[in-house]
């Protein structure tokens, strides 16, 4: 027997196999498969060349077929190769669908606290079978390069930059407020007592901090940093611990700390938006679309719960 013989059975010959395995007759299974006789006949004529043996014993007039040894051995591995392609046919649906495959999403810390866990929850009971992958930075810039390079699907971005190259979801607007401690006097910060107060902050790579610093210095004031921390929470510990004033985005505040007070700046400084983008030149998976739906739906929500 040819080594390679299987390279010569196609999934039509196995069909026809199987089909006169369940019914037993030519005539049936030609019937169940919308063929002639003659075609299923030839189909399985041209498997047994291929195999080198006979399949069936055929006992002429309306007697049954029967399987021979050879038969009988072909037929788990003809089941298995059928079992495996509808499988694959329904993991592929799903992939369409977008209801299976990997997602991988790009973020950064606020993000990562306050958006991006009701996204994952709504996403993962609608599509239980999608593999989740999420990666956070504080760059924005390494977060793009990845999605640049296929590493990423997507990334929250901190800005609303129209980037070359990439599409874009504006998702939400997220102004800059004043984080002070809870027995701080008056309901508003100006710029000017932002001059004169120490500051905590992020570091000055941060797109943020130097959203805040530049409005600082162009109100005729420096801003003077007593601490710095790439984490939120650490920042928000140290205004209640008494050291200083914060500005943050609103999104990276816990404004359930009754440590501390949350105050709008005066004047305002420009608020970020927060967006979402991926390659335009690429094919956006089904998964990624709802995606996308789920997140303007989230950020929605924060924006109403912002305004209350």
């Amino acid at each position: 027997m040819d080594e390679m013989w299987s390279t010569d059975i196609e999934i039509r010959h196995l069909a026809a196999f199987l089909a006169v395995c369940e019914h037993r007759s030519f005539g049936h299974a030609a019937r169940a498969l919308g063929y002639s006789q003659a075609a299923v006949s030839q189909q399985i004529a041209g498997l047994e060349r291929t195999v080198g043996t006979a399949l069936f014993d055929r006992p002429g007039g309306p007697r049954p077929v029967d399987l021979t040894d050879a038969g009988r051995q072909l037929l788990p591995y003809a089941e298995s190769v059928f079992r495996q392609l509808n499988e694959a046919e329904e993991a592929l649906a799903e992939v369409a669908a977008g209801a299976r495959g990997r997602l991988a999403i790009g973020s950064f810390e606020s993000v990562s606290v306050a958006i991006l866990p009701r996204i994952v929850a709504l996403l993962t009971a609608e599509r239980p079978n999608l593999e989740l992958a999420l990666t956070e930075h504080d760059n924005a810039e390494v977060l793009l390069k990845m999605v640049d390079e296929g590493e990423l699907d997507a990334t929250f971005l901190p800005n609303g930059d129209v980037l070359a190259g990439f599409e874009q979801r504006r998702l939400m607007t997220d102004p800059f407020v004043a984080v002070v401690p809870a027995d701080h006097a008056g309901d508003v910060v100006t710029m000017r007592e932002l001059g004169d107060s120490p500051l905590v902050g992020h570091g000055d790579g941060d797109s943020c901090q130097a959203r805040v610093n530049a409005s600082i210095l162009a109100h005729g004031r420096s801003p003077r940093y007593v601490f710095r921390s790439s984490d939120n929470a650490a920042l928000q510990a140290m205004v209640r611990s008494g050291l200083g004033i914060a500005v943050m985005p609103l999104l990276a505040v816990e404004t359930g700390d009754d440590g501390v007070a949350v105050l709008p700046i005066d004047p305002p400084i420009p608020p970020r938006e927060v967006t979402l983008a991926w390659r335009s030149r690429a094919t956006v998976p089904p998964a990624l679309e709802r995606f996308v739906e789920l997140a303007e739906q989230v950020c929605d929500e924060l924006t109403v719960a912002q305004a209350v």
